[in-house]
């Protein structure tokens, strides 16, 4: 074995011819072991930018597809399952050697590369809708609902003991509840509607829970328990892809088989020659909007690609209001809580870069912390005016004065500021610091 800092200065080769009298020493056993589990599924490895490798060996974990084949007996909190993955037409060698065809990760799509509507921009790709309503890429989010009758009791017995079953007479929820006290399985359950039922011995009454999820879902298996952006794609593979297609076979697509002198697009274009299509993988195409032919030729072939399972709905946020901080008043930060997204300096720098301050006084002021202070015109202190009531007068009336100006002629000024400026002010106040603010009348 040879360990890391070892290995920087030693020349390693991979293949034989490569090796140089006196200066090689070792030889890697098998060009794969160069690559990790996840490395070794990416096509054409040594054709990609180290950095889209390391991209695809994060994205391959995060993959929908078909992760287990025992759903029946799982009880993960989520699981994920692609519903009509395929065979990639280009596998790696190692592909069979994992027996990945077990558990397909996938879907091979036919995909050109053009600019077309501006809504494929950057790493974003239109969908043909008759690709979508046949099916591709559906997948199904499996959630595990546990329930435990016996939370709370430390010792069951026949008089506490609680067991599903439903009320018979409630006519309500037959639709809902089976017999046995449990969900149909195969149905469709929304919000709000009866998912199971209990029945408690202690008081001999029937306790009803109900789908607390805003979005349907259909009862899978039921367990009984006593006392759980950019893929690694090449233009190569693109080629490929399409001549295995064409020519109805599977090819390899394991790296270091092709060189300088036998390169990748020679022997792909030549095979896309044979079956009549263009050498480089380039059509004509028509525009779906007007059907007219796009004068220009199209790069067009067929790519493995991966649905993740990241979802917008567990991700998007959006706030009009909400809670807020209670010592600075600004909107609390984290999607579980409703918060808002932080304005940062950058974000702020931006503004300012585009001229509007109007929108800028209004992201950091109006709809954050917006709050009033007082602040003495003499000594600048926004922390030391105080509301004193006149005892000669009425008690409605009231004067304000500064307790740390000796001026009797003071003069007090109200002034809008963020909540978060007086919070600054009162925690250097502590330090012994003090913050004198200046006050001009409006121009």
């Amino acid at each position: 074995m040879i360990g890391t800092f070892e290995q920087v200065y030693l020349s390693v080769i991979i293949d034989p011819t490569e090796a140089e009298p006196g200066v090689t020493m070792h030889q890697e056993l098998h060009p794969s072991a160069l690559f990790s589990f996840a490395g070794n599924l990416i096509p054409f490895p040594d054709h990609n930018q180290s950095p889209r490798n390391v991209y695809q060996c994060q994205m391959g974990k995060q993959t929908m597809g078909i992760p287990v084949h025992a759903w029946h007996a799982r009880c993960d909190n989520k699981m994920y399952r692609l519903q009509f993955p395929q065979k990639p037409l280009l596998k790696p060698e190692a592909y069979d050697i994992y027996k990945m065809d077990d558990y397909p990760l996938g879907t091979n799509a036919c995909v050109a590369v053009i600019s077309y509507t501006g809504y494929d921009m950057e790493d974003a790709m239109t969908i043909n809708k008759s690709s979508y309503e046949r099916g591709f890429g559906h997948g199904t989010v499996i959630k595990v609902e546990v329930v435990d009758l016996m939370e709370g009791i430390r010792f069951a017995t026949k008089e506490n003991r609680k067991t599903f079953a439903r009320d018979n007479n409630d006519i309500t929820i037959r639709e809902f509840i089976g017999e046995d006290g449990l969900p149909y399985q195969g149905k469709l359950y929304k919000k709000d509607d009866p998912i199971y039922s209990y029945r408690e011995e202690e008081n001999k009454e029937y306790k009803i829970k109900k789908f607390k999820y805003v979005e349907s879902a259909i009862c899978g298996y039921i367990r009984i328990v006593e006392s759980g952006a950019d893929l690694g794609k090449t233009m190569i593979e693109s080629m490929a892809g399409k001549a295995a297609a064409t020519h109805g076979e599977y090819y390899d697509a394991s790296p270091f088989v092709f060189n300088e002198k036998n390169t990748a697009i020679n022997h792909f274009g030549e095979l896309l020659q044979k079956a009549g299509y263009n050498y480089y993988g380039e059509e004509v195409l028509y525009s779906g909007i007007t059907g007219e032919e796009m004068k220009v030729q199209i790069f067009f072939g067929i790519v493995y690609y991966q649905r993740l399972r990241h979802m917008i709905a567990d991700k998007f946020q959006v706030r009009g209001t909400g809670p807020v901080d209670p010592a600075t008043l600004q909107p609390v930060k984290g999607r579980k809580k409703g918060g808002g997204i932080r304005f940062g300096e950058m974000e702020r720098d931006s503004l300012i870069a585009h001229g509007v301050a109007f929108c800028l006084q209004d992201r950091l002021l109006i709809s954050s912390d917006l709050d009033s202070c007082k602040v003495c015109g003499n000594c600048g202190s926004i922390l030391t005016v105080t509301r004193n009531f006149r005892s000669e007068d009425s008690f409605n009336t009231f004067r304000e004065t500064c307790k740390s100006c000796p001026k009797k002629d003071q003069k007090i000024y109200h002034m809008q500021v963020p909540r978060v400026f007086c919070y600054l002010a009162a925690e250097l106040a502590a330090m012994n610091i003090r913050v004198i603010t200046e006050v001009k009348p409006p121009i």
